[in-house]
């Protein structure tokens, strides 16, 4: 009877990673219609982007549509995670890390363990604390400073 049992036991341990993966698949599964089915879809857009499938409980979203999960089995550096929103095609191709409110990157970072939401701590609100906006750098839009030094090498001006 113990044989059965410990055997049991390292069974159930064998089986866990394979358990986790079937969770991570039906958890991917995508939110948008396309012309493949969802089950399909959403696995197959979770690999390209991350290149891995994890499946935790889900502890929040935020304004901005990424949801975040935690498992504990995972390492801790591993443990916390971010699944960036997936609404339309830039959201879901071109996502940055500068898409995380500073209020959630705490969490991420293990710099807190009360996720900001309803039934965790919610974040302190700052006066320097300005409304989100993308990351510009590489657009059009990007930031450039005004210069205030005269230019060393004059262009030359045939006409002059």
């Amino acid at each position: 009877m113990n044989t059965s049992r410990a055997l049991r036991g390292i069974w159930k341990e064998h089986m866990k990673p394979i358990k986790r993966h079937i969770e991570g698949f039906k958890q991917a599964k995508a939110k948008h219609n396309t012309w493949l089915p969802a089950s399909i879809q959403g696995p197959l857009t979770r690999l390209t982007r991350d290149s891995y499938i994890r499946t935790g409980d889900l502890v929040g979203t935020d304004s901005r549509g990424n949801t975040y999960y935690m498992n504990n089995d995972y390492p801790i550096p591993r443990q916390r995670w971010v699944v960036f929103a997936e609404d339309t095609w830039e959201k879901r191709w071109d996502f940055d890390a500068s898409d995380v409110p500073s209020e959630w990157h705490r969490w991420l970072a293990y710099m807190t363990d009360d996720p900001p939401t309803a039934y965790g701590v919610p974040p302190t609100p700052r006066k320097f604390i300005t409304a989100y906006e993308r990351n510009q750098t590489g657009t059009v839009d990007r930031y450039v400073p005004a210069t205030t030094t005269r230019k060393k090498i004059e262009s030359w001006d045939p006409e002059a």
